[in-house]
Formats: C-alpha cells, sequence, structure tokens
C-alpha cells in the first residue's frame, strides 16, 4: 500500500481516456488538428508517463534528504513535486476530457497551474478521493481548535 503520492504505480492506474488513447494510437499516433487544436492523446500519454517518472523520482530524492536533516528549500520542492504528481493522476484518471484537452504542448502549463491539490475532501472528483490521504500535505483546518 503506498503511502505517498510517489509511491503509486501510475502504469498500474486505469487511464481515465484509455478509450481515446487506444483509438489515436492505432488511427493517428502523430496527432491531428481538430477545431484549431491540435489533438495528440499519444504524445500526451507519453509526456504524463515521463513527468510522472521524473517528478516521483525527484520527490523520493527531496524525501530521502528531508528524513536526513530538516532544510525548508528542500520541504519546498517536495510540496512542489507532490502538488506536480497530484495533477498528473488527476489528468491520468479523468474520464471526462475533451478533444481540446489533449495538445501535449500545453501540458506542462496545465499541470503547474492545477488547482486541484487543495480541494476539499467533498469536491466533485470522486476518482481522486483515494489519492488524497497520499497527499504530503493536507490542509484540515477542522481541526483547528
Amino acid at each position: 500500500m503506498p503511502e505517498y503520492l510517489w509511491d503509486i504505480d501510475i502504469e498500474q492506474l486505469p487511464l481515465g481516456w484509455s478509450d481515446i488513447y487506444e483509438d489515436a494510437f492505432e488511427n493517428y499516433p502523430n496527432g491531428m488538428m481538430i477545431e484549431g487544436v491540435f489533438f495528440h492523446p499519444v504524445d500526451y500519454h507519453a509526456q504524463l508517463l515521463s513527468y510522472f517518472h521524473t517528478y516521483q523520482a525527484k520527490a523520493k530524492a527531496a524525501y530521502g534528504n528531508l528524513q536526513k536533516q530538516f532544510d525548508r528549500d528542500t520541504l519546498n520542492l517536495l510540496v512542489a513535486y507532490d502538488k506536480f504528481l497530484y495533477s498528473i493522476l488527476l489528468v491520468w484518471l479523468d474520464d471526462e476530457r475533451d478533444s481540446s484537452q489533449f495538445d501535449s504542448s500545453k501540458l506542462d502549463k496545465e499541470l503547474k497551474d492545477s488547482i486541484w491539490y487543495n480541494l476539499s475532501a467533498e469536491s466533485d472528483l470522486d476518482f481522486m478521493k483515494p489519492f488524497k490521504p497520499l497527499q504530503l500535505i493536507q490542509m484540515n483546518f477542522d481541526a483547528i481548535q
């Protein structure tokens, strides 16, 4: 059982838009233009995996360094990596994405601008609820007395 987001094996999780990916892989593996948007689920998928594995390794290294000695800069990096991993998981699992959301040139900005990390547990994103306990930072203002 994973303890943190960086412990997850993303490739074992269901891809929320697997039919879109599989269709693109078979019929237009190099992407195509749809209504003025470059639609490239194959590259989008590859970039998500690459980002996840890269930031997973960075998070594990940062966490290991924090275990040895506390450092505020390393902690800030670890929180940023955790947020980025959560955003990647959200995109990976989301089964309501439309064709305008598969432009891989915009993926980096989409992941970094994500506001989803701090959503309450009562949000509409039921598919993300199993991952909330794995977040490094869990804002629980109800605990303040």
